[in-house]
């Protein structure tokens, strides 16, 4: 006689979207999900030339509330890069919002498709020095954003078996006019 295993869907508690398996027998919890590894370009408050880290995700246990845009985005994804692990970084996580945009057209290469998600502060906060990058101003040249910002893509595979976003381990930042638009819309919202 062989093993029953009934799978139920759970939907997740800020979002309608499918998010949780769970199989009866299944040994695993929550709290045993897989790290997974994310590339994020850091593009440093001061201007300077960004940089790609490699860095663990987590599940965000401090819901944003604030933004419910952020907090949405957060509990859709179920866990983020965990920038506050990055000591290096000039930002604050409890300041933090959450931008997504889908990169797709005729004019953009099949492997710059796709979601791509931004972190950012985009309020003045004391010690915290607006991005000097200039795609981070206005056409006034008024911040869109204060801190370091950092920037990642969805994998190719959308979602892993749990419902948590698949992020890109590898990725090639969009150079050029297709970049700097994705990260000029971006940096507005």
């Amino acid at each position: 006689m062989g093993l029953e295993t009934r799978v139920e869907w759970v939907p997740h508690q800020y979002d309608n979207r499918i998010s949780t398996l769970l199989a009866e027998g299944s040994s695993v919890q929550p709290q045993e999900l897989d790290v997974q590894k994310a590339e994020v370009l850091c593009m440093p408050v001061n201007g300077s030339a960004p940089f790609k880290l490699k860095l663990d995700t987590f599940e965000v246990d401090e819901k944003c509330t604030y933004d419910e845009e952020t907090a949405g985005s957060e509990a859709s994804a179920r866990h983020v890069p965990n920038i506050p692990s990055y000591t290096r970084a000039n930002f604050v996580w409890q300041a933090r919002y959450l931008v997504e945009a889908n990169l797709g057209g005729d004019a953009v290469p099949n492997k710059l498709k796709g979601r791509w998600y931004m972190y950012k502060c985009k309020k003045a906060i004391p010690g915290l020095d607006s991005n000097e990058n200039p795609l981070f101003k206005d056409e006034e040249g008024k911040p869109l954003a204060f801190g370091d910002v950092f920037v990642f893509k969805q994998g190719g595979a959308g979602f892993d078996r749990f419902g948590r976003v698949r992020y890109a381990k590898e990725w090639s930042f969009p150079e050029g006019k297709v970049g700097d638009t994705m990260l000029k819309e971006m940096a507005k919202q």
